[in-house]
């Protein structure tokens, strides 16, 4: 295992692995690879998995969140990745004082997977579909910064649980939204900010990923016609909520010490 900044074939790499167009590999290379380190496995000269970890934070206690886990198809069953997870862990434990660590598995049937290796407490999440109010109330939307977007995030969730990116990541995750062909705004001067772009499936539907409010009934209507003033065309938003209770599998966190009694707050995981 090694770090590595080999562009070129890990841009190789992502194509075989992942349904990902050009445009989103040059935002990611381009933008958001510096922001995280990027550890690779190779066989006979050439990178067979790799990985990247951004870091986080808990209360004050880094932490990593592992990101884009791939082996070449012609590589796979050889627990090649499994390896690398192990090392990549112990070479950030070491070297960059992270003591714990984040994943979202690719698909349900990698979450028994994971759990194997250690990876043992579930973060939920749930999701609820809103009908868009016809006539918005007034409010007032401006673009959302990323030194905005940290602070803003810290103000409303650091007491519920927050795990914080950087603002580099902040800044990544913007660009992300942008990408999207979303929206990431400050609503009423800090009252409120949101994170939202329309579903691939169906752009009649603007998908939530993050509200600077709790979603309770009184607060919606500000979260609702925030999303109605953003896409006039839009019928219907899906929110995606954080929640203690089990719901929908969402992430799964090593060591589960670190995050005691079921609560953390984490959103976006730029997938």
């Amino acid at each position: 295992m090694r770090s590595t900044d080999n562009i070129p074939a890990l841009r190789r790499l992502w194509k075989q692995c992942f349904e990902a167009d050009s445009s989103f590999l040059d935002l990611f290379f381009g933008q958001g690879f510096k922001h995280c380190r990027t550890f690779t496995l190779e066989r006979d000269g050439g990178i067979v998995s790799a990985l990247s970890v951004f870091p986080i934070y808990y209360k004050g206690i880094k932490g990593g969140y592992i990101y884009g886990v791939c082996t070449a198809p012609s590589q796979r069953g050889h627990g090649y990745a499994i390896t690398l997870l192990r090392e990549a862990e112990q070479h950030c434990v070491l070297d960059d004082g992270m003591e714990f660590f984040i994943l979202r598995p690719a698909s349900p049937s990698l979450f028994g997977y994971y759990k194997k290796q250690g990876y043992s407490y579930n973060i939920y999440r749930h999701r609820e579909l809103h009908t868009l109010p016809l006539i918005p109330a007034r409010i007032e939307i401006s673009p959302l910064s990323a030194g905005q977007y940290y602070n803003l995030r810290h103000k409303y969730y650091y007491r519920s649980g927050l795990i914080e990116w950087t603002e580099g990541t902040c800044d990544y995750i913007l660009s992300y939204i942008d990408y999207c062909q979303g929206q990431a705004v400050e609503i009423n001067n800090g009252e409120s900010y949101l994170l939202s772009y329309p579903s691939p499936e169906n752009n009649e539907i603007i998908v939530c990923e993050e509200a600077g409010l709790e979603l309770q009934a009184e607060n919606l209507p500000t979260i609702l016609s925030a999303i109605r003033t953003l896409y006039p065309n839009a019928a219907k938003t899906l929110l995606y909520i954080s929640t203690q209770s089990p719901k929908e599998d969402f992430l799964l966190c090593k060591p589960a010490h670190h995050i005691p009694g079921g609560s953390a707050f984490f959103s976006f995981t730029m997938e």
